[in-house]
């Protein structure tokens, strides 16, 4: 039996582990956290400043994607500070009732909180990435119809919408599950997200996400498919060197670069997202017999590729579209030039 499993009267502080006990682990996700301060920050920064070469209306997801993503950085802050202070544990079984009652107390808000935290921007995430594919569909197929109808203030409502819809499934999942479940569940659990009940997540959390993402592949491939027809056919309308035909080509190369873009970005989360899912569907988790490896290596393993995905959007904007490209070079060397001026008149008054 392993030390997490012992009976005791009272826990001694080596069996108490908090949530981050290694010092590596800790490092790691400071890490993890100022990348995707700095990396999210930016990209808000340039989306807010640059006003054309982007798309304004496309723009709007990956705005909304960097602040789902930036969320992330208090939220591991959080975990990290209650961790720290003696809120968050590793999985604890056999406790006396005073013990069992003790740290149940001090988890469970802890617990409520911090999956609530993480389950809005994550789940927001996803869907505004199935909200850009039904949004390039229509662009692509239905391009004067796009026009007209999709404004810039009906894509803001539907963002602001994905975000009522996330924070009040979250507030029922974590706030009603946290006050129902069992003492001996709430402390049993190894990530904050552990201790809903089976019945929620096998019927409500696992198939919205397998819906999300069949929905996502669905829809990217339909407009793949628009894309190449449409691309046929201006191809042919382009041999006819006409003003319209160039601009028509223009839109929809910077259509592809920005598509591109995005199926790379729902590439790379389902990639970095999918170990985690197949680990809780095929281990044997946070039970009282659990082989000690799952808590030390396993379960930190597949939880640090989860959160990476919070700072790796940026760079696949970069590699993969020149007019993000574009953008971020031009706020950074405008951030440069402010800096060597600000250093300049530093230097200069301290001269005087």
């Amino acid at each position: 039996m392993s030390e997490y499993t012992t009976a005791f009267a009272s826990p001694p502080e080596n069996t108490m582990r908090p949530r981050y006990y290694s010092t590596g682990d800790q490092a790691i996700t400071w890490v993890i956290c100022v990348l995707a301060l700095f990396s999210n920050l930016l990209t808000i920064l340039t989306l807010v400043k640059t006003r054309h070469g982007i798309g304004q209306k496309a723009r709007l997801y990956i705005l909304n994607l960097s602040v789902a993503d930036i969320l992330m950085a208090p939220t591991l802050i959080i975990e990290l500070t209650l961790s720290k202070t003696g809120y968050m544990y590793q999985p604890l079984f056999d406790l006396d009732d005073a013990a069992l009652t003790e740290i149940y107390n001090r988890e469970r808000i802890s617990n409520i909180l911090v999956s609530f935290l993480y389950y809005c921007p994550m789940c927001a995430s996803l869907m505004t990435l199935f909200a850009v594919a039904v949004d390039r569909m229509l662009a692509v197929g239905r391009p004067m119809q796009y026009r007209t109808h999709v404004t810039k203030f009906r894509i803001k409502l539907g963002l602001c919408g994905i975000w009522l819809y996330t924070t009040f499934t979250g507030a029922w999942l974590f706030i009603y599950s946290g006050f129902q479940v069992t003492k001996e569940q709430m402390v049993a659990s190894f990530n904050p997200i552990d201790f809903l009940p089976p019945a929620i997540n096998d019927y409500f959390l696992m198939p919205n996400m397998f819906i999300a993402i069949i929905g996502n592949g669905t829809a990217y491939v339909i407009a793949f498919r628009l894309f190449k027809r449409t691309g046929r056919v201006q191809a042919v309308d382009l041999a006819t060197g006409s003003h319209g035909a160039e601009v028509a080509n223009r839109n929809l190369q910077r259509n592809r670069r920005f598509f591109r873009m995005v199926v790379a970005t729902v590439g790379t989360q389902i990639t970095l997202w999918a170990p985690f899912g197949i680990t809780y569907m095929i281990a044997p988790l946070n039970q009282r017999d659990s082989p000690s490896y799952l808590y030390d290596y396993v379960q930190p393993f597949v939880y640090t590729m989860t959160i990476s995905n919070s700072w790796v959007n940026p760079l696949l904007y970069t590699a993969l579209n020149k007019d993000y490209r574009t953008a971020y070079s031009t706020i950074l060397r405008g951030l440069a030039g402010k800096v060597n001026a600000a250093a300049v008149d530093s230097s200069g008054s301290g001269q005087n």
